[in-house]
């Protein structure tokens, strides 16, 4: 959680990187930065890392930036937040404000209730993502390692937490396998 909180808009290389930006990646992406200087005592832990986007989240980000400066906007707010997640819902003295961890925890719970279905928290969300990739839930499973790197994590021990229950996974693997038919025997004399 503390990545997307530091994350800074100048960390979005949606449109690709350039020359200007000191950046080669032509593909979108942004970069998580472990030393941005936060307004909301985030932080992200693990390793600077480029990180890849698919279009979809381009677009999301760009209705989000919309709606962002809309709503800013008409409460007379400045948008000048370096932090690409602020408080557009909100009471008015934290509009445009970076967000915190208690005002995620928040909207995860509006969530939650919204869809009728228990969110613990953000942290969630990663854990999912990592579970999803390992297992190939909607994709082609993701390698271990890959994993790891999507993640910063410095160790793979610490990557292994989302194979959770992979053994009861591998054994219903194995279990659906259909035996090999056996040949017939022949009499022996």
């Amino acid at each position: 959680m503390g990545e997307a909180l530091s994350l800074f808009v100048a960390d979005l290389h949606f449109g690709g990187g350039s020359r200007q930006l000191g950046c080669h990646h032509v593909d979108p992406h942004f970069h998580v930065r472990v030393g941005n200087s936060v307004e909301n005592r985030a932080r992200a832990k693990g390793r600077p890392r480029t990180l890849f986007v698919h279009r979809d989240v381009v677009e999301a980000y760009i209705d989000y930036a919309l709606e962002r400066r809309e709503i800013l906007s008409a409460a007379s707010v400045r948008d000048s937040s370096p932090h690409v997640f602020v408080n557009v819902r909100s009471e008015p003295r934290w509009l445009g404000r970076a967000m915190s961890y208690q005002s995620v925890k928040r909207l995860m719970d509006r969530c939650s209730r919204a869809i009728g279905h228990d969110l613990s928290g953000p942290h969630m969300l990663r854990h999912t993502f990592a579970t999803r990739l390992l297992r190939g839930i909607d994709c082609d499973p993701v390698p271990i390692d890959v994993v790891q790197s999507l993640l910063g994590h410095a160790s793979i021990t610490s990557t292994r937490i989302y194979t959770h229950d992979v053994e009861t996974a591998m054994k219903a693997a194995t279990s659906a396998l259909a035996p090999r038919p056996t040949p017939p025997m022949t009499a022996s004399r």
